[in-house]
């Protein structure tokens, strides 16, 4: 096949199917060269060279800033925790944001964090940077609103329950009426600013209390102005809430019955709706057969490209991976990009041996692909 013609974007798409193919990698880094993405372009070139200790640095980072939030969850204990982004560590974000193409935010509540408004206006300065910030979106104020409306921005709610009763069961100590205030008045601003450049996502934490609402949560979408929506299972807890390790093989046959549904309506209604399930053992969550590493050639581009550092400031790759790699408490953001445990997540996914470092979202849900993290 020859890739001549295609643009990178084409090129993107091509490694989704053949994620090892050095004549897709060498193309791209060709592409990203002509376009002055130097930093970009390195990464394939480092790639191609089989290199696990970089020369090039992160193009993203991921930032669980804080454990502060108002809110009590049933899925989430982050709030046990008393956890703050440590000082010596902004300053090594602050040195990358000039630099950086991607920059995730996460908490906590992130507009809790005494560092954020420092942080996310040092980033705005980067016009190249495109930010994430998951919230619940319940402490956003008139002021933050009007600043976020012109940002080059994806603002991610978390929204697990799309009627009152089971949004304010699982978000314990939120109001489904200021959740909608918000968004209203966020939509506001973005109107009157005319700027493009903010988007709204939602994402859901799929859990017993919430599968069978989850079809509306395209009508609320739709609704809302929102132009994607994110599907993730509930991790961390132990309870019957987690239908994955309890293995619920009623959610599942449901999960799997209506997801193919949703993605038709999704089309429809111009919405991107991303599915992370796994599947359920036994049933058929997610419309997809369970796949294995062993038997699933998959790229992922992460241990090349990003950091994220978590509540605690452990360091892995992405939020999903299992492994940690080092901690801001002991090491330097720089430090633990070339360490030895990151040279052992890229030296493991160049030798195709990753099974013990990813974990089931990104090997067998549907929106994985097979080559993850190239989309930016």
């Amino acid at each position: 096949m020859s890739y001549e013609k295609m643009n990178i974007e084409d090129l993107k798409k091509e490694l989704k199917n053949d994620p090892r193919n050095p004549d897709l990698h060498s193309k791209l880094c060709g592409l990203y060269g002509e376009c002055g993405e130097g930093g970009l372009a390195l990464i394939e070139q480092e790639i191609l060279a089989g290199k696990t200790v970089l020369e090039s640095r992160p193009s993203g980072l991921g930032l669980a800033i804080t454990s502060k939030c108002a809110l009590r969850c049933i899925m989430c204990d982050a709030w046990k925790s008393s956890w703050e982004i440590p000082e010596r560590t902004v300053g090594e974000v602050e040195q990358y944001l000039p630099h950086l193409k991607r920059l995730y935010w996460q908490g906590g509540e992130v507009f809790l964090s005494r560092y954020f408004k420092r942080l996310f206006n040092k980033a705005c300065s980067n016009r190249d940077l495109r930010q994430e910030i998951v919230t619940s979106g319940l402490f956003i104020d008139k002021e933050c609103a009007e600043r976020l409306a012109g940002a080059n921005l994806d603002l991610i709610f978390s929204i697990d329950g799309f009627t009152e009763k089971t949004y304010e069961y699982i978000r314990r100590g939120a109001r489904y009426a200021d959740l909608l205030n918000n968004i209203a008045m966020l939509n506001g601003f973005r109107n009157r600013s005319g700027s493009s450049r903010l988007t709204t996502s939602i994402t859901v934490v799929v859990m017993k209390s919430n599968y069978k609402e989850l079809p509306e949560s395209l009508e609320f979408a739709r609704r809302h102005g929102f132009g994607h929506v994110i599907l993730t299972p509930v991790d961390h807890i132990t309870t019957e809430e987690n239908i994955y390790l309890h293995k619920d093989i009623q959610a599942g046959r449901y999960l799997g019955k209506i997801i193919p549904e949703m993605s038709v309506k999704a089309s429809h209604y111009g919405i991107t709706l991303d599915n992370y399930l796994p599947p359920i053992v036994g049933g058929e969550a997610a419309g997809k057969e369970p796949s294995t590493a062993a038997g699933r050639e998959m790229f992922c581009y992460w241990p090349w490209k990003f950091l994220y550092i978590d509540i605690g400031g452990g360091v892995r790759p992405h939020c999903f991976c299992r492994q940690e790699v080092g901690n801001i408490a002991e090491n330097s953001i720089e430090e633990i990009w070339n360490g030895e445990k990151m040279q052992r997540y890229r030296e493991k996914m160049l030798k195709n041996d990753y099974g013990d470092l990813c974990s089931r979202v990104c090997l067998e849900s549907p929106s994985s692909g097979a080559c993850m993290g190239n989309s930016w």
